[in-house]
Order: structure tokens, then C-alpha cells, then sequence
């Protein structure tokens, strides 16, 4: 069997993975673009034919086209490296059950072990994030050819409200949000359900509706206001991403603090957004004071008020008022 129709062969059964939702689409274009790779690489290749060492080559080979933005490297990270053996192992694994190999090259092939402390994530503070819903309130896009405007007012907020005071994985090609529907944003129960096909990690989880975000639902309803777009979502995504330097997941992370440091809770952190308590602890634990959780809490849409019940307590909001599940 020749590399390429083996790699053809082995996509094939990818891609019913990914149709019975075993995989996702993304995991499906990381595998597609590693095995295009190793079929450049080596051409007119039989597969069988390939060993361990000339794989090895093959990972310490530098990328072709570098990153304008990064140095150039002789030689992948580690964590690169493990990253494509996967791939690789999986591809030849298959190879054998199908008898394309006589044996699996990858198994003299290393893997790294990465030791790698990790450190707080990257968040807003409560003021950044006040003045990054001030400008979504008048964000519209860019005017057309026209004078039309790519969107109405207001028309990103669903979206990243979720993301900054919900804590839904904002991925809008793979993540949670783009498999969100609105009628499980229950208003009257105040409460969001993520079912198990929504979720990541496949488990069900259920989320608070804090008061603010609340306010953030009424001036902008999902019914006027759908979580993701139907025109030129992408194109205004980008345009604010260009507008506010927000780190990689970074409305989420900084949910998970401002609830870590609100709540002062590790346990129904992880409830919340659906990580592990070690996880918790290792990134979110005590990166925020309560004083700024409880700012963060208070950031609500102009033209609108919090509850009056919603007071400060010995320089905190009550628990009551901002509850827990």
C-alpha cells in the first residue's frame, strides 16, 4: 500500500469518526494536515517501508513555511513533538490492523516527558473587562459600500457575555458556544445548561446566571440577539479581537477567577466551568482579590440597575444575592 492511498484510506474512517461525534472537526484538520505532511515528505513512498529513524528525521525536520512572527528553529519543541507522534502513532496503528505494516515504527520512535510548571492564567482585570462591554454596547462592525453597518448595536454582546460572565468555551468553530442553543439559557430558573453534547468533556454541567448577566440577557435578548451572528460574525470576531489584545481563552479564564475570588470556592468553581478542582488551584486560586471580583460582578449594561437587594457586605457582596449551585 502506497503512503498516500493509505493516508486517503485512513482519513475516510476520520472523517465517520467525526460525523458520529467521536472526534471533533479541529481534531480532524490537525490529523489531515500532519498526514499531508508525512506524504509530502516522503513521495512515492510504500508505507510499510518506513522506519523509525527516517520518522525521526521526518519530526526533526524544520517547518517548511516559519511563522513571519517567530524565529526561525532548527528543530520542534517537545511538546510539538509529542504532539505529532500522536498523530503518527495513531496513522500507523491502523496501518497495522489493516496489514499495510508488518510492525509499528513509531514504537522506537520517543516520547518526551515535559516537565513544565504552569502558571496563572492570563485574565482581564475588572476594569478592562467594564470598558470591554462598554465598547461592545456600541459595536456595530464597519460600514458596507452602502452605508450599512455589518451589524446592529449591541449585536457581539450574547456571544462574549457568555464567555466573560458564563464561562462557556467561546471556540465559534468547534467550542461550546457554537453548539449552545437559547433555550438553554433559562431565564426564569437562572440557570444555563451545558448538556454533555455541548460540553468538552462530554458531562453535563449547569451554570448560575449571576445577576449582571442577567441584565446583559434583558437589554439584549437572545431572540433579537442570537449567541452567534447570522451575518459577518466572523469578520466583526476578528475586527474586535484587533480592537482589545484579549489572551487565548481569556474571558473565560477570567470568569473562573472572578469566581474563585467572589465565591471563595474551588469546588463550584469547577462546577461552574468544568475543570477540575486541580486545575483550579494550579491556575485560578487566589488571582484575584474579592474586592474586584465583587467590581467585576457589578459590570452591567448602561441604562439598566442591579437588584437593590444586591449590597455590599463587609466590602463584598452577600451570598445570597450572588448564589452558587
Amino acid at each position: 500500500m502506497s503512503l498516500p492511498e493509505a493516508v486517503k484510506e485512513y482519513l475516510l474512517e476520520k472523517q465517520i469518526e467525526m460525523k458520529r461525534e467521536i472526534i471533533t472537526s479541529r481534531q480532524l484538520r490537525a490529523i489531515k494536515i500532519e498526514l499531508l505532511k508525512l506524504c509530502d515528505y516522503f513521495p512515492e513512498r510504500i508505507v510499510g517501508e518506513l522506519g523509525p529513524e527516517e520518522i525521526k528525521k521526518y519530526l526533526n525536520a524544520p517547518p517548511r513555511y516559519q511563522n513571519k512572527n517567530r524565529k526561525p528553529s532548527s528543530a520542534p519543541s517537545l511538546k510539538t513533538w509529542n504532539n505529532r507522534r500522536g498523530y503518527l502513532s495513531t496513522f500507523f496503528k491502523y496501518c497495522l490492523s489493516k496489514k499495510f505494516v508488518a510492525e509499528n515504527p513509531i514504537l522506537e520512535v520517543p516520547q518526551y516527558k515535559i516537565k513544565k510548571a504552569r502558571g496563572t492564567a492570563a485574565t482581564l482585570s475588572a476594569k478592562e473587562a467594564r470598558k470591554f462591554m462598554d465598547f461592545l454596547e456600541n459595536y456595530r462592525g464597519k460600514q458596507n459600500k452602502d452605508g450599512s453597518w455589518w451589524g446592529e448595536k449591541g449585536c457581539m454582546i450574547p456571544y462574549f457575555a457568555l464567555a466573560l460572565f458564563a464561562g462557556v468555551r467561546p471556540d465559534y468553530k468547534d467550542g461550546e458556544i457554537t453548539k449552545l442553543r437559547a433555550n438553554s439559557i433559562q431565564l426564569d430558573t437562572n440557570v444555563i445548561h451545558i448538556e454533555p453534547e455541548v460540553s468538552k468533556v462530554n458531562e453535563k454541567r449547569i451554570i448560575k446566571i449571576q445577576p449582571n448577566l442577567r441584565l446583559w440577557f434583558g437589554k439584549y435578548p437572545l431572540a433579537k440577539f442570537p449567541i452567534i451572528p447570522e451575518r459577518r460574525f466572523r469578520d466583526m470576531w476578528v475586527d474586535v479581537r484587533k480592537s482589545f489584545t484579549l489572551p487565548h481563552d481569556g474571558l473565560r479564564h477570567t470568569f473562573i477567577s472572578m469566581t474563585v475570588g467572589a465565591f471563595r470556592s474551588v469546588g463550584d468553581a469547577s462546577l461552574h466551568a468544568g475543570n477540575s478542582e486541580l486545575v483550579i488551584r494550579k491556575h485560578y486560586l487566589d488571582s484575584k482579590s474579592v474586592e474586584e471580583a465583587d467590581e467585576f460582578w457589578k459590570i452591567h449594561p448602561k441604562g439598566t440597575k442591579l437588584p437593590s437587594n444586591l449590597i455590599k457586605h463587609e466590602g463584598r457582596f452577600q451570598k445570597s444575592d450572588l448564589k452558587v449551585l
